[in-house]
């Protein structure tokens, strides 16, 4: 979500990127279907950093950066076992210094880039011991700076400071307060509350739990719970699959300072082409 409140969608099947207006309303599309130079196949990863930047990640393993209006700036990444190669899906964040953290899921490892993509920082390994990742997933900067990842192999999460330095573990496997089943998407809000995209729970319909105590079933929202993001207004915004119909179902859920949250009315796009 950029700062004026335009949301970015992934758009895999299509291989390309929609933008939706704060109201769902669909705006634009980028599609730059390939293997290549400047064309992104099946984006999987998108954020937006609060200096207007789009950076994406795509199953050919390219990172590309660009602008709001979607003209591309620079790209990065390539199959393979190199420094800036990737094998397996991508997850990314943005820090408030243009900052990329990019969370390599069977790379196990967690990059601290520049807004160039020259690394700065890597860290991680295959492993269960702290530090060390097993397929992680989802990736997230909170308003401390510290880095959150779902460590999704070992179900659990993993917070790091900004060089990459350890500081804590939370959660383990199982279905209670504080557990998990595979946490994908994870995000942090203004007021210090953590929400996890649990994939494997509820029945494989997902399950959304906020600070390890509150949780909204996939079912209640009529929706397979994916990704999270928090919205610069303070918003949560929780990001499905395109439906059968060919229409997207992105649904608020509406935060207090309690940490307390309730789900909106689903948003729609236009139809898939």
């Amino acid at each position: 979500m950029s700062e004026n409140g335009n949301i970015y969608v992934t758009d895999a099947g299509n291989s390309r990127i929609q933008k939706l207006g704060p109201d769902g309303n669909f705006i634009t599309s980028w599609a730059a279907y390939g293997y290549f130079h400047w064309n992104f196949n099946k984006p999987l990863a998108a954020t937006v950093s609060k200096s207007g930047y789009v950076y994406m990640a795509d199953t050919a393993h390219h990172i590309l950066k660009a602008t709001i209006d979607g003209e591309i700036v620079t790209e990065w990444g390539r199959y393979g076992s190199g420094d800036l190669d990737y094998f397996g899906y991508l997850e990314m964040t943005v820090d408030e210094n243009e900052n990329i953290y990019v969370s390599a899921s069977h790379d196990h490892r967690v990059q601290k880039l520049n807004s160039d993509g020259e690394i700065l920082k890597e860290w991680g390994s295959e492993g269960s011991e702290d530090g060390n990742f097993f397929l992680p997933e989802g990736i997230t900067v909170a308003k401390d700076g510290n880095i959150y990842v779902s460590d999704s192999g070992n179900n659990r999460i993993q917070v790091f400071n900004s060089d990459g330095t350890f500081i804590k573990k939370m959660g383990s496997y199982g279905t209670g307060p504080g557990e998990f089943d595979w946490p994908e998407g994870i995000t942090t809000d203004t007021f210090g509350n953590i929400y996890v995209a649990d994939a494997g729970n509820h029945g494989g319909e997902g399950t959304f739990r906020m600070s390890g105590t509150e949780t909204l079933s996939a079912a209640d929202l009529d929706s397979w719970l994916d990704s999270l993001q928090e919205g610069i207004s303070g918003r949560v915004i929780v990001v499905y699959d395109a439906c059968h119909s060919g229409s997207f179902l992105p649904s608020y859920l509406r935060q207090t300072k309690n940490g307390s949250s309730s789900p909106a009315h689903p948003l729609t796009s236009p139809p898939i082409s």
